[in-house]
């Protein structure tokens, strides 16, 4: 009987014991079924390279690698990663998703979670930055984008943006019309980037204007190509001269910029040249207005008339009608105070450009603008265009010529050579982390310019500098002001 009893007793500790077995394993799966999270749950999301490019004009296969941290605050339970980006986008991310296990201490540690991913865009993304978004997800493996975009209390998010190149030619430009006369001419400007990751030469031709050239209009390039590094802008200029028999009418041509190294890298602009003819009215048709003149005109002579027959009437004639009959002649071009002030400041600032003038005297544009073509138009100063700007200078001083434009790199590679004579293009390309072909190709250049010679020395070409002196910009403009100062002196 006392055995009985003590195997009783020792089944209902079992009993008991399972019982608390099966309560605690029901807590855990209910646990991990409903997660517990407090209101302050926070999850924040940092992404190495927030900016990224995907150059399809270097590489038709392109993987874009992303990396970063989530720091997980508050929350105990699993916690799910994503990468969100645009339809046709191939995406992946490891760790998908994370067990956050429960802290009991009154200040747990925030837990960090180490991810990489891959991009791949396809081939034909539109050109232009694109939204790509890392997610963190408490309660879904796969949330909706409008979740991911805003970042929800339970969805959290970064973006970081991935530009897309199709084309490496960017090409802006303000006026594509303008009205004209006929025996005018204009000039439309064209600024150029390269919009890739690698420098490129890049062509201007012109298009569809054989035939106004053969009716007379004759069309200027202020350059027939480009050379420049990536994200490099430049302005080009298209001189149009239109002929005196052209009839009113609206005439097009078309501007071309294509790469050199990247066959569907191209854009093109149409401009559009409104010529507008003055009407001449016909001989046999009855002008009104001009009847009017005519009859007013009468009146004035007879009162002209009645006037000078008395001293006092005829010196008050020639006081009011003396200004009308008064030319501009050569000698009395300076005596006018606005255009003698302009005239003056550009003897003590030769090659001064046109914004400089305005603003340092502080003149209108219009003003200023009437004001130096009658400076020029009767042989007072010259002009000269250097790049985006006109400069002015007195007809008596002798213009410093145009200065050699040289690149970045081919500066470089000039001073290089400056300092290091006889060096190899191969010592060049490894000093300045350049491909040998890009080397070579500046090389070419700056020999043709005739700033270096080339020398062989067995296998290898030695490097010289050559006879022309090559004079950087500020150079220029400081001999500029010098030869002015002289002038100046003797006048």
């Amino acid at each position: 009987m006392p055995i009985l009893l003590a195997k009783n007793q020792d089944n209902g500790k079992k009993s008991i014991f399972l019982l608390v077995a099966l309560v605690l394993l029901g807590f855990l799966i209910l646990l991990s079924a409903y997660p517990v999270s407090a209101q302050e749950t926070k999850i924040t999301v940092t992404i190495d390279k927030i900016y990224q490019t995907a150059d399809f004009t270097v590489d038709e296969s392109i993987i874009i690698e992303i990396s970063g941290t989530f720091k997980i605050e508050d929350y105990t339970g699993n916690v799910y990663f994503g990468i969100y980006a645009p339809e046709g986008w191939e995406t992946s991310i490891t760790p998908e998703e994370t067990w956050v296990p429960f802290d009991p201490s009154p200040n747990p540690e925030p837990v960090i979670v180490t991810f990489d991913g891959e991009i791949i865009p396809p081939k034909n993304a539109q050109q232009e930055e694109h939204n790509i978004y890392v997610w963190a997800s408490i309660d879904k493996k796969n949330p909706e984008p409008p979740d991911i975009v805003s970042s929800t209390s339970n969805v959290f998010s970064e973006s970081s943006i991935i530009e897309v190149i199709q084309n490496r030619v960017k090409m802006v430009t303000d006026i594509i019309e303008q009205r004209i006369l006929p025996s005018s001419s204009i000039t439309y400007s064209i600024s150029v980037t390269n919009a890739a990751t690698v420098s490129d030469i890049f062509e201007i031709e012109l298009q569809n204007h054989e035939e106004l050239e053969n009716e007379g209009w004759t069309f200027t390039k202020s350059v027939d190509n480009l050379i420049l590094n990536p994200g490099d802008t430049q302005i080009i200029y298209i001189d149009q001269q239109i002929p005196p028999d052209v009839l009113e009418g609206d005439y097009k041509f078309d501007v071309l910029v294509s790469s050199s190294q990247h066959a569907s890298s191209q854009s093109s602009q149409t401009f559009t040249t409104k010529v507008r003819v003055p009407e001449i009215a016909s001989p046999f048709q009855i002008d009104w207005m001009l009847l009017f003149m005519v009859g007013f005109v009468g009146c004035g002579i007879g009162i002209a008339a009645f006037l000078g027959a008395t001293e006092v009437g005829y010196f008050s004639l020639i006081s009011l009608f003396l200004p009308l009959y008064v030319r501009l002649k050569k000698k009395d071009v300076l005596s006018h105070f606005t255009r003698g002030q302009i005239f003056g400041y550009i003897q003590a600032n030769p090659g001064t450009h046109y914004n400089a003038i305005i603003q340092d005297l502080r003149l209108h544009n219009g003003v200023g603008a009437y004001h130096l073509q009658v400076l020029e138009r009767e042989g007072f100063i010259r002009s000269l265009r250097d790049g985006i700007y006109k400069r002015f200078y007195p007809s008596t001083m002798r213009i410093p010529e145009k200065r050699l434009h040289l690149s970045r790199i081919q500066r470089d590679i000039f001073e290089i050579i400056q300092k290091h004579p006889g060096i190899t293009q191969k010592q060049i390309s490894k000093l300045l982390d350049e491909s040998k072909q890009v080397v070579n190709y500046h090389v070419k250049i700056l020999e043709g310019a005739g700033l270096i010679r080339l020398e062989r020395a067995g296998r290898e070409t030695a490097c010289y500098a050559g006879k022309v002196k090559y004079v950087p910009e500020e150079d220029v403009y400081q001999l500029a002001d010098e030869t002015a100062s002289a002038q100046v002196m003797r006048m």
